[in-house]
């Protein structure tokens, strides 16, 4: 009976090391790049001096401040009214489910 065991019990563990096993990927080599460094800075700060390109940006719009179009008080007004409702809601749930 150990014998079946101690044997069942090796089967495990080696069926549970090959699982985790990984295949060893080999990725290409990146290719050398044609610019060297110098030109790619001076590419960039061409850029931002033409106003293509400004750093930490998404594209020249992304500076530009956005207005509000609603006061903060309708803003608040919302919030507290969302807020009786949702408050409504879960005591209806509440007197249906019986709590």
């Amino acid at each position: 009976m150990n014998l079946i065991r101690t044997t069942l019990a090796l089967a495990t563990f080696a069926a549970a090391g090959l699982a985790q096993a990984q295949e060893a990927t080999v990725f290409p080599q990146e290719s050398a790049s044609i610019k060297t460094r110098a030109a790619v800075i001076a590419e960039v700060r061409q850029a931002m001096a033409d106003g293509r390109y400004m750093a930490g940006t998404e594209g020249p719009d992304a500076w530009k401040p956005v207005a509000s179009t609603r006061e903060r008080e309708q803003i608040r007004a919302e919030a507290a009214a969302a807020l009786r409702k949702s408050a409504m809601e879960q005591s209806r749930e509440r007197q249906i489910v019986g709590m």
